[in-house]
């Protein structure tokens, strides 16, 4: 049978648009240390938007709003530097001269996990990777702001982040109009909406996880103060742990269950039945968090499938470190914003 010849041909013009694609891509990539600035930003913005909506309600001057807000937040984020930078180094510092006893009381119960300590040198380890935190722990606030501003890029970035921050909220829509600059002009409506519920969904999500994670800081700071009147160790490291609680809750999932961790670890040097109890203490915040506290919370963030929240924070850290797990949740979001805008306008296209 003869054979049959397939001819594939390429449009120069195609090869043009391909070539096109992947430069774009290249150009992306190279530039993503300033997309993550502006997209930080932007979330930023997002969430502070309505405190300026509200001022402006009350006739009080766009300017005026967006300064008394820096001012307030920037105040409030110094405060509570200053307050809680002396106890928390005070109760590292404790934690990592007393691990050494602590250890070895739970060795003494479990041999071999006081055999595999002897092997291996874990002991040792974890105390000095306390004596590191609590050394860093120990510089003056301005380097505990530096070090946090570090993870936006340094602290030139995060004044960056700020200053573009500051003039999104100054004019009223500034992203709405940077869209219609970029985009033709009949697509312009549309983009200009979708933005906008991008924008709301990532200002709930961030607003929402603030208040999440200062309920729960409050309640594991509580609970152990509660347990300290039994326990003394427990008030002992309340702050460290209730902090830890707050800063892991920005991780759905994974956060939350390795927050418990240290506490586990320090009611197992009480006894196993105060481990235990420990355990039950943070399943049933854990239970109050997802049934009571997260659905009134974040009602209106974007809820993630916990497959694709674990999967973006994954691609996060693989690309961009400590910056892409920060960012993975609400670049998620605003995909899945997008995603159920654009099926949306189809499906009523095909009607």
């Amino acid at each position: 049978m003869p054979k049959s010849v397939v001819k594939i041909e390429i449009s120069t013009l195609s090869l043009l648009k391909v070539v096109a694609l992947a430069l774009a891509l290249w150009f992306l990539y190279l530039i993503k240390a300033v997309i993550a600035i502006l997209f930080v930003a932007i979330i930023l913005a997002s969430a502070i938007d309505p405190m300026v909506n509200w001022f402006r309600r009350r006739n009080i001057p766009r300017l005026l709003s967006v300064v008394i807000i820096y001012i307030v937040v920037l105040a409030l984020v110094s405060l509570v530097i200053v307050l809680l930078v002396p106890p928390v180094t005070h109760q590292v510092a404790n934690l990592a001269t007393d691990f050494p006893s602590y250890w070895n009381r739970v060795s003494a119960g479990v041999s071999t996990l006081e055999e595999y300590s002897k092997n291996y040198g874990l002991a040792d380890e974890v105390q000095r990777s306390l004596s590191q935190l609590s050394v860093f722990l120990s510089r003056n606030s301005a380097g505990v702001l530096a070090t946090l501003s570090g993870i936006f890029g340094g602290i030139v970035s995060f004044f960056i982040i700020l200053v573009i921050t500051f003039y999104l909220l100054l004019e009223e829509g500034a992203l709405k109009k940077v869209l219609r600059f970029l985009t033709p002009a009949k697509y312009q409506p549309y983009f200009t909406q979708l933005a906008g519920k991008v924008g709301d969904k990532i200002g709930a999500w961030l607003r929402g996880q603030i208040v999440l994670s200062a309920i729960i800081a409050l309640i594991v700071f509580l609970g152990l103060n509660i347990a300290g009147l039994f326990y003394p160790i427990f008030s002992k490291y309340a702050l460290v742990l209730a902090l830890l609680a707050f800063l892991m809750e920005f991780v759905p999932y994974l956060g939350p269950m390795l927050a418990a961790v240290p506490a586990l670890f320090i009611g197992l040097t009480q006894g196993l039945a105060v481990m235990a109890g420990v355990l039950v203490g943070y399943i049933i915040m854990q239970w109050l968090e997802n049934n009571l506290i997260v659905p009134q919370v974040m009602r209106r963030a974007v809820g993630l499938n916990p497959i694709i929240v674990i999967v973006s924070l994954m691609i996060g850290v693989r690309v961009g470190g400590v910056v892409g797990m920060v960012l993975a949740i609400p670049v998620a979001t605003a995909l899945s914003v997008i995603i159920e805008e654009v099926s949306r306008e189809l499906d009523q296209r095909e009607v």
